[in-house]
């Protein structure tokens, strides 16, 4: 099957030109034979699913490895300890399947009694880690359903057993949650009329510091891959040089560039003209015309977030220096959408893509805003470009029949 370049969903090695991230797989699984706890917190595409599906390849062999994901859980499965338990077990259970383990260790997740509760999972974890090589558990889109209360015991619940290791019991080796949010700072809100606070049991998780942001060398890997398939040679690090300077590594941007110079630009010249410098900024006007589904949730982050927005506004327009200090709400926002990164002590947009295409997008609200503006004041305006009072007055006054009527 001929490979190609993907942009949707789990990178699979023997499907998709990918990136060679052996080095920071190497880095993970160090923290998982430390027998650690962690997050890995990263923005929207950014590669963590891939990554997780990389771990497990690599130690399913030396380890039971639980690889699930919240993603679909939806609220009804955090309504109540039944409901959540059972839809936890549910999802270990099939994946255990799906690994190819025995069907007694599928049955030790088999919920068959009534009323189950999170004392229930807790045992249940015991007993199959007492009957089990080490286990190690992954959760990706761990923060679908993070502002619950359901969700804060099930953090507890790992945390209880994370101590009790030090008693000697048998629990999980390691656990890796994946997703956007980092649960070590989960803002929670239990009440409608109650504030949102700060508030985690996840304090025994780790930190994270692995950057997993494309090398320009790991960029070159995969052009290689790529061109050794092909029936022509192109300069694969220059070309990696060119779409580092675009992207600075975020992966998606990085595969998205690719694609469109393998399947979207218009082949009225050869391919290899293409796979140039000259070509990555061809494939970047492009995709800067176009949307996507990570420039979507951009944007949604920036409409739901005035603040928010203003301060990227003040970067992009007023060149305001901003220190980089993450316990700021707004920075902190920035940087867990990809959007905000750091240069020099100073906030910046993490890359070039990014930073075009909101500024484009807000020059065009604001060019729109004008017109409209323009255009309501144009009919008070009469023909010899004086103010018409007249309609001023009638728009002013309004419809005196509606006035009666209103009365």
């Amino acid at each position: 099957m001929k490979k190609r370049f993907n942009t949707a969903g789990t990178c699979i090695p023997e499907k998709h030109y990918m990136a060679d991230t052996t080095e920071k797989v190497d880095q993970i699984i160090r923290l998982i034979e430390q027998d650690s706890y962690f997050t890995i917190n990263r923005a929207r595409q950014y590669g963590k699913t891939t990554t997780l599906l990389l771990l497990w390849r690599r130690l399913k062999d030396s380890y039971i490895v639980i690889n699930i994901s919240f993603e679909g859980m939806g609220t009804d499965a955090f309504r109540s300890e039944d409901s959540f338990v059972r839809s936890f077990c549910s999802r270990v259970e099939k994946d255990l399947k799906l690994s190819g383990y025995d069907e007694e260790k599928q049955q030790m997740w088999r919920c068959r009694d009534s009323g189950v509760s999170l004392e229930t999972l807790r045992d249940r974890n015991i007993d199959f880690c007492d009957n089990a090589k080490e286990v190690l558990l992954f959760i990706d889109e761990v923060d679908k359903s993070s502002d619950n209360q359901m969700f804060l015991n099930f953090l507890g619940i790992l945390r209880e057993l994370y101590l009790e290791r030090a008693r000697g019991r048998i629990t999980f080796k390691s656990v890796i949650l994946s997703g956007v949010y980092d649960v070590k700072n989960l803002k929670l809100k239990l009440r409608p009329d109650e504030e949102r606070k700060y508030n985690s049991p996840w304090n025994i998780a780790v930190d994270f510091p692995i950057d997993m942001s494309l090398s320009v060398a790991e960029i070159s890997g995969m052009l290689k891959d790529y061109d050794a398939a092909q029936d022509f040679t192109m300069d694969t690090d220059c070309v990696a040089q060119e779409i580092y300077r675009f992207t600075s590594g975020y992966p998606f941007l990085v595969s998205l560039i690719c694609q469109w110079i393998d399947e979207r630009l218009p082949k009225d010249i050869s391919t290899d003209e293409y796979w140039t410098p000259w070509g990555v900024r061809a494939a970047v006007r492009e995709i800067l015309k176009h949307t996507n589904t990570l420039f979507d949730d951009m944007i949604k982050n920036l409409e739901n977030y005035p603040v928010f927005r203003k301060f990227i506004e003040g970067i992009l327009f007023e060149g305001i220096q901003v220190p980089y200090k993450r316990s700021n709400p707004e920075i902190n926002m920035g940087v867990t959408f990809g959007i905000v990164g750091e240069e020099a002590g100073l906030c910046r947009i993490t890359n070039i893509i990014f930073e075009t295409y909101l500024y484009d997008h807000f020059i065009t609200d604001k060019t729109i805003q004008k017109q409209v503006l323009l255009s309501s004041r144009a009919q008070f305006i009469r023909n010899d470009g004086l103010l018409d009072m007249d309609i001023v007055l009638e728009k002013f006054q309004g419809d005196p029949r509606k006035m009666r009527r209103s009365m």
